[in-house]
């Protein structure tokens, strides 16, 4: 898909074949995704939605905070950049990206369970996962004086189109 994106844009877009087997293959990717924005390790078919509903992230009061097992990072994990990979593929349709950073208003810290939702409901993770260049940049105050913002993402190895858009936000 990333040859054909470079050639289509090299073209400048004006290959109507390659250009409609671009977007056939990002609509494609685009289908193959659950909506909690992950891809399958290995695709058979695109998801039923209904069969993957998004749910808010809940924690009983009961439950203990510590994990109870052993430390996670010390095992091996079996991992072949399926998201990453196509993370990188769909941002290469575009120079930037902005997206929500913070799915929630910042709390005040460590008013809970606000203080969990904010650190957790986040749309920040997948590019941490994908080594995409990304920032949060400020784009105002809720009413309670606490900061909004969004999320620049750019392409692997293009860390100045992302600042060249907060730049141009904060000019504007």
């Amino acid at each position: 898909i990333r040859v054909l994106m470079r050639l289509d844009r090299a073209l400048g877009f004006a290959d109507a074949s390659i250009h409609g087997a671009v977007t056939f293959a990002l609509d494609r990717l685009i289908a193959a995704q659950y909506p909690i924005g992950a891809w399958p390790q290995r695709f058979a078919a695109p998801p039923d939605h209904a069969k993957f509903p998004v749910r808010r992230a809940s924690y009983p009061a009961t439950w203990d905070r510590t994990w109870p097992g052993p430390v996670y990072q010390q095992h091996y994990t079996f991992n072949d950049n399926s998201i990453a990979d196509a993370i990188d593929t769909m941002l290469r349709s575009y120079d930037a990206v902005v997206t929500y950073g913070p799915l929630h208003v910042a709390p005040r810290l460590g008013v809970e369970p606000e203080m969990t939702a904010f650190t957790v409901e986040t749309c920040l993770t997948p590019f941490n996962l994908s080594a995409h260049p990304a920032m949060v940049q400020c784009t105002g105050y809720s009413a309670e004086g606490l900061p909004l913002a969004w999320q620049i993402v750019a392409n692997r190895d293009d860390e100045a189109s992302a600042l060249a858009l907060a730049a141009a936000y904060e000019q504007a």
